[in-house]
Formats: structure tokens, sequence, C-alpha cells
């Protein structure tokens, strides 16, 4: 009878284990296939992405071809998403994985693609959005740029403080901040107060400089340039002519300042045009401009902006010359000498926002020398130069929908 009773005890204690057993290994088999349908599904993501990345890559391709280029419009009349298809933007295949251009729209001498890579069995898809530029002389500005090493860096106070960057047909198409390193992009949002990255509208970015900013020299020849210029019309005035720290007129002019240790700008006037800051500045109380700024100094302190703040592009690049005996003078940015302080403590509710027709209204303001350095199109009017007859892609980000 023991004899049984063990047996007996045995076999239940196999079945019990054979149970646990097989709802193990019935649960892994579920486990496993849910890794796999998550694996295939990340996979086909990424599939997606690279064919959009490949539809962009067509789409530059397409505009440098120059009977292409030739037709590139001043506005969305006479080409779309569905023409430049029909003269051959497409992938070569419609179903499975594929790449197709959903939208294109003109201004000027640019075009906002968005470009998107589909698994038509799954439904799977994701879609880039992408400036292209035809000629590339502009400078890939951002409504602040930074060029150089950032040492200190010092994030707005107020909360209703913005930084905007570049918008079209409502979209924001490029960075709010744009610098040269990413060592300087995670200063920037390290420096943030509050988890306040949002008030930078268009996010902190690094980018390639182009144009007269792409190159320290090349950017000390464009200043020198206007200067030269300055020097033979009444388009210019100088750090004398402003009094009480405030522009004396609102009409378009060129402004030099020669700042050895610093200056101030605060009154409750607004000043258009061209700013140039040779050395350090503070804008402070109710300071407005509208335009391009230049600062070439190693500290720019925004204590506090008029209710419409700066309106163009700020581009603040420490530059250093570099003296070799028997040579001509070398001009760098970046360097560990060409480090830069930049306070943006207080600020109120003003903001710092990229207008590409008051930086080109600016640019009007110099002579022949000084635009054939530096091209520039206000896509609004179609005026200014359109530099050559490259295409350059100046950003790109995933379109979320």
């Amino acid at each position: 009878m023991m004899k049984n009773y063990q047996n007996g005890s045995v076999l239940i204690v196999s079945l019990l284990l054979l149970l646990i057993i097989t709802i193990v290994g019935i649960a892994g088999v579920g486990n496993s296939m849910l890794g796999e349908r998550l694996a295939g599904n990340q996979k086909q993501i990424s599939e997606a992405m690279m064919k959009a990345e490949s539809g962009l890559v067509a789409s530059r391709n397409f505009f440098m071809v120059p009977t292409n280029l030739a037709k590139w419009p001043a506005s969305n009349a006479t080409w779309g998403a569905e023409k430049v298809k029909q003269e051959g933007l497409k992938d070569a295949i419609s179903s499975g994985l594929h790449w197709y251009i959903e939208s294109i729209d003109f201004v000027g001498n640019r075009a906002l693609i968005v470009s998107c890579g589909a698994h038509n069995d799954s439904g799977v898809k994701r879609c880039i959005q992408s400036i292209m530029q035809r000629g590339s002389g502009e400078g890939n500005l951002a409504a602040m740029n930074i060029i150089g090493t950032i040492k200190n860096m010092t994030a707005a106070s107020s909360s209703q403080f913005q930084i905007v960057g570049e918008q079209i047909a409502g979209s924001v198409v490029a960075p709010a901040v744009a610098t040269n390193t990413q060592g300087n992009v995670q200063k920037i949002l390290d420096s943030t107060k509050d988890s306040r990255e949002a008030n930078y509208v268009g996010g902190v970015k690094q980018v390639e400089f182009s144009g007269p900013f792409g190159d320290a020299n090349d950017m000390r020849k464009f200043i020198d340039t206007v200067k030269a210029e300055c020097a033979v019309t009444s388009n210019c005035l100088y750090e004398n002519s402003i009094n009480n720290k405030s522009f004396p007129t609102s009409l378009p002019r060129i402004y030099i300042l020669n700042c050895p240790s610093s200056c101030e700008l605060a009154g409750n006037t607004t000043g258009t045009g061209i700013l140039i800051v040779e050395g350090n500045v503070i804008f402070s109380g109710q300071a407005t401009f509208d335009g391009l700024i230049i600062v070439t100094g190693s500290q720019v302190r925004l204590n506090g902006l008029g209710n419409n703040g700066l309106r163009g592009t700020l581009v603040v690049a420490h530059m250093v010359k570099n003296v070799v005996s028997g040579q001509p003078d070398n001009w760098t940015f970046g360097s560990a000498e060409a480090t830069i302080d930049l306070d943006l403590k207080g600020g109120g509710n003003a903001k710092i926002e990229f207008n590409r027709q008051l930086v080109a209204q600016g640019r009007a303001l110099l002579g022949t020398a000084a635009k054939e350095l530096w091209s520039f199109t206000d896509t609004n009017s179609g005026t200014g130069s359109s530099g050559s007859t490259s295409i350059r892609v100046t950003s790109w980000t995933e379109v979320t929908k």
C-alpha cells in the first residue's frame, strides 16, 4: 500500500512538473512571437525611414539636372508633387516598400519637400520634411547663430521669452538656434531653466554655416568690405550716432559699432537694416532691431528687449586674429581663445525671431562688392540674389502625424 501511495505521489508531481513546463513553454512561445512581431514592426519602420531619405536624395538629384533647375518656379503655380512625379521624380516601384513625394511647396529659391517611405502591405509609413535651397551662399542661418565655442551660457529666466526659427506656411522649418558644434548644442540645452526647451521654437541644432559665415577669413572679408563701402555712402551710422543708447532713426541703415569694451543698446527706439558690433554688446530696456545683427566679440548679454525684440537673424561669432610674421593675417573662430559668454537672463515678453524679409531688406543696403560675398533671397517677394546653381539641403526633420 505504501509503495502504491508513493508511486501515485511521484505521478502527481511529475504531472505538475509537466504542466508547469508546458505553461512556461507556451508563455515562451508567446513572448517569442510578440518579440518577433515587435522586431518585425521596428524593421519596417526603419526601412520606411530609409526609403523616405532615398526620396530626398532623389529630389536633390532631380533638381540638379539643368533642365529641371531651369523650371524652378517662384511659387506653386506651375509645379507641385503630382507635376514633378509626372516628370520623373518617383520611385521605380509603387507597391510594397517604396518612397513617394507627398508635397512640394516652392517659396522663391527654396522648396519645402515632404518625402515618405511606406510599406503598402502593413501600412507602416514614415515621412521626412526637408528644405532644399537653390544656391548655397545664404549662410544657413537660424534666428540665433553661435559660431565658436560657448564658454558660459545663461538661459532666459522669463518663461515668456522665445527664440523662433523660420516659418513657411505656418510650420517652423529651421532651428531657433544654430551652432557649429555639438558641444555648444549640449551646453545650450543644459542651461535651459525649468525645462523650457519649448521656448526655442525649432530646436537647437548643429549646422554647417555657409557663405561668409562658414569661414572666419570670409566673414572678416565681408565685414571689411561693408566698412569700405560705408566710407563712400550715406547709408551708414557709427557708435557716436547712438545717443542715449538708442537708434536715431527707424529708416534702414548700416550701423558699425566699434566696442573695445562693450556697447549697450537700450532706449525705446527700433533700428532697422544691418548692425555690426565689433566687440561686446548688451541689449537692455526696450531695445529693438529688425534685420541682420553680427557680433564679433566674446560677450553678448540680453537684459531686456522691446516688445518686437530682435527680428531677422543674430550672428554671434567671436573672431580671433592669428598673426604670423611674413604671412597674411589668419582669422579663426571656434578655437580655445574664441570663447563666448552668452547671457540671456531676463527677456520679458520679447523674442528673437527669424524674419527673412527683414534680413533681405538689410542686405539691400549693401554695395555690389558686399552683395557678391553674401547672396540672400527674400522669398516673400522673390528679390535678392539666387547665388550659385547648386542645390543644398539646409534642414530636415521627421514629420509626425
